[in-house]
């Protein structure tokens, strides 16, 4: 969990645009949408020096990723890491944003941990947001797989799964976004271009057989086994379920965007325009993801944050020495009077006896 009462730019991007959003606390204060050209480069570098000292979190919404399950023998520490290293470049050796996702440990035979390795295999649609982060100075905290974050904005419609086979289809302001999960657990997802959130009732069920197709070409269902469908859109886009056909009695949800307004801090009119405002408010109200972003991109903020600590330690230090200077300084008076009291003592016991 991050910090979720300070202020933030979150940032989220596809292969046609950047959507940013300037948050204080978990409550957007503005938002801001750039086109992949000369003139949005340019007004999101604008964007980047007024907020220069905000903490920057950048969600990825990419045409190319790649998903493997995994298993590695359960260790920890300096052993983890190094098994995770090795299965990384084994996977994907050269690419730039790659994770792995513990799942779970198996219960029988060698009791193995089980992995969901990510990659984005072309980050092409990264790189001239990212050249002007790197301009600015910017605090980048990290990057966010979409995907991932859907997980938690639907897990609600996710936990009440009737199957164990479901597919999560999103409508997205540049395409569809097709999530496949299994026993609750994501196993892979794609993203589908499409020019904006209209599409017409031909598109989804294309995209619905074809997803179908390839969940049985890949095995991961059979031809007989029940696949449940959530489709979440904007109300301006609501489709006719009838309009599709569905195998008879296959189990269905339709989710409108609007129904996360009654729990979100968000306007319904913004939600219904840019659906992606739901993922980054997951991130401003303090819920990250896994982190795909390498060390080099994430120097500056790291280096901030460490900066920040040791003014912290040294004002708590100077803190300390204040404390323990008032103590000796009391001490130190406590002692004189003390000596004082016994020197006052002494010369009245001498009186007495010249007396």
């Amino acid at each position: 969990m991050l910090n979720n009462t300070a202020a933030k730019l979150i940032l989220c991007v596809n292969h046609q645009q950047l959507l940013a959003g300037y948050w204080l606390g978990n409550q957007l204060q503005s938002h801001f949408l750039f086109k992949d050209d000369d003139a949005g480069h340019l007004g999101c570098a604008e964007l980047l020096e007024k907020y220069r000292h905000c903490p920057v979190y950048l969600i990825a919404d990419a045409r190319e990723e790649d998903y493997r399950l995994g298993n590695l023998p359960h260790t920890s520490g300096k052993t983890k890491r190094a098994l995770l290293l090795r299965k990384l470049n084994q996977f994907y050796r050269g690419l730039a944003f790659r994770t792995a996702i513990y799942r779970h440990r198996h219960k029988e035979q060698r009791q193995d941990d089980c992995y969901l390795f990510f990659a984005i295999n072309n980050d092409s649609f990264l790189q001239n947001w990212l050249s002007l982060i790197q301009a600015a100075n910017s605090l980048l905290v990290g990057i966010y797989p979409i995907a991932l974050l859907s997980s938690l904005l639907h897990q609600v419609a996710l936990s009440q799964l009737g199957e164990p086979h479901l597919v999560l289809c999103e409508q997205l302001s540049c395409g569809l976004r097709q999530s496949y999960f299994y026993q609750g657990q994501l196993q892979f997802s794609r993203f589908v271009a499409n020019s904006s959130l209209q599409a017409s009732h031909g598109y989804y069920q294309d995209e619905w057989e074809k997803m179908r197709r390839y969940l049985l070409g890949q095995h991961f269902i059979e031809a007989d086994s029940p696949l449940q469908l959530i489709l979440v859109m904007a109300p301006e886009t609501l489709i006719d379920t009838a309009s599709l056909s569905l195998e008879q009695n296959q189990p269905f949800q339709l989710i409108n965007y609007l129904d996360y307004a009654k729990t979100k801090p968000l306007p319904a009119k913004l939600i219904s325009t840019a659906p992606e405002l739901l993922h980054m408010q997951l991130i401003a109200s303090g819920h990250l993801v896994a982190n795909l972003a390498n060390d080099s991109l994430l120097k500056p903020y790291q280096t901030q944050r460490l900066k920040h600590r040791l003014h912290k330690l040294t004002g708590a230090m100077a803190c300390l020495g204040l404390v323990g200077a008032a103590l000796l300084f009391y001490q130190g008076a406590k002692d004189q009077s003390a000596l004082q009291k016994t020197a006052t003592q002494m010369a009245a016991m001498q009186a007495q006896i010249h007396y």
